[in-house]
């Protein structure tokens, strides 16, 4: 088929074979496409009080402590809605105006810490009992949920925000039941906030058995299990019929902060600090990943007002200039926290 440029469309529907299902064949068709349910269950997980010295240097030590440095950032659900429209599973990479772009172990690595290098997150979902679950839970996280929390091999989240929202570790308590606690709060974190489902309230139990040899666990590759699995939400929800979606959307959003700054929002808070080298390929240092940087406030003046149409429009008049847009390869950047 010949292209016409009054046709805003896809100009060979031989590659792009999935685009009758798509978001934006929905536009494309004079509707507009409907906002996301972005799913995530880490509230009570950012509320926990003061986590001891003793589980953060389990956390650097496991490649989570960037992650725990980020924190609790906003969603923009027109955002990451205007984005899916752009994303497309045939390629796995955003379409933009300019070209195709798409999030790289690199980008992993920079903005959130997690490890990209090891061996891969892989394995079967166990087939246990409830009471095998329990048991389970018992040894690795010292405590046994009630059975009622348990949905087959899932475990609704709130078991483990109500067991440690008061939950205290004794300076001289026994590493035993640190590594307990270590192994629960990690197990927040997956379920919660870099592997979440659809559900909002429940976390696979699945991740747990790789979590019982600490040393084990360290050499495996987060983050790109991280990647793999926000590849995959988003080529769900890439679909027209899809109103939600999970995986850790707070590396796309920070992905396109980063990556096209015009889009991004103004930070009334600078967290890079100068260079102590005073070096000029080295413009500055940050007490965590880049992506620790975004979890400032925003003057709302500069902030869109988180509805896809604007960020269509936006995305529509992207050009490819080091001012609009930004696909280098991070390099002399000095990230001194872990």
């Amino acid at each position: 088929m010949a292209y016409d440029p009054r046709y805003p469309g896809p100009r060979d529907s031989s590659i792009l074979t999935l685009q009758e299902h798509h978001r934006s064949q929905t536009i494309l068709d004079g509707g507009e496409s409907r906002h996301l349910r972005l799913r995530r269950s880490d509230a009570d997980f950012w509320r926990t009080e003061d986590i001891p010295d003793r589980v953060l240097d389990y956390l650097r030590y496991l490649g989570f402590y960037g992650v725990y440095r980020i924190g609790r950032i906003q969603m923009d659900v027109g955002l990451i809605t205007a984005m899916l429209e752009r994303w497309r599973p045939e390629t796995h990479t955003f379409h933009l105006p300019f070209g195709e772009a798409t999030i790289s172990l690199q980008d992993v690595s920079i903005l959130t810490g997690l490890p990209v290098d090891g061996d891969p997150v892989t394995g079967l979902d166990p087939t246990l009992t409830i009471p095998e679950w329990q048991a389970l839970c018992l040894r690795l996280l010292g405590f046994e949920p009630d059975a009622h929390f348990f949905d087959h091999s899932r475990l609704r989240i709130e078991c483990l925000d109500d067991r440690y929202r008061h939950f205290h570790i004794a300076d001289d308590a026994p590493e035993e039941m640190v590594q307990q606690y270590v192994r629960g709060q990690v197990l927040r974190l997956l379920g919660g906030v870099l592997l979440p489902d659809t559900s909002s309230n429940k976390m696979k139990l699945m991740f747990l058995p790789l979590l019982e040899d600490l040393d084990f666990a360290r050499r495996l590759s987060w983050g790109s299990a991280v990647l793999a699995c926000l590849y995959r939400a988003m080529c769900r929800g890439s679909y027209a019929d899809q109103s939600e979606i999970g995986g850790y959307l707070v590396l796309l959003q920070i992905w396109v902060w980063e990556r096209m700054p015009t889009i991004s929002p103004l930070r009334r808070q600078l967290l890079e600090m100068p260079s102590e080298q005073q070096d000029p390929d080295v413009p500055f240092r940050l007490d965590g990943p880049l992506g620790y940087r975004w979890n400032v406030a925003f003057n709302v003046h500069h902030v869109s007002t988180r509805v896809a149409r604007v960020y269509r429009c936006q995305l529509d008049t992207l050009v490819d200039t080091s001012r609009r847009v930004n696909f280098e390869f991070f390099t002399n950047i000095n990230l001194q926290y872990s």
